[in-house]
């Protein structure tokens, strides 16, 4: 199931990427991947004893990020973020 979420996780933020008008959700949003990224290899593979739930963090950042930028970063109109 995390190897799901990282990968469709992944597209979603090629695609907020591109359409955002914001630069810092761009690299709040990569952070947060490749930290979950990062954690959910390391609760893999045990590099460094940590709870697993830690993934959580990034993982509800990642989201908090995307509806922060689907709500307020897109440009429909002139006002953008």
């Amino acid at each position: 199931m995390d190897y799901f979420f990282l990968f469709i996780s992944f597209f979603a933020i090629i695609q907020a990427t591109g359409s955002t008008t914001n630069e810092w959700i761009s690299y709040g949003l990569w952070t947060s991947w490749v930290a979950l990224f990062l954690l959910i290899f390391n609760i893999k593979f045990g590099w460094v004893n940590l709870a697993e739930n830690l993934k959580f963090i990034p993982a509800f950042t990642l989201v908090g990020l995307h509806l922060y930028n689907m709500r307020y970063c897109q440009c429909d109109s002139n006002e953008c973020c």
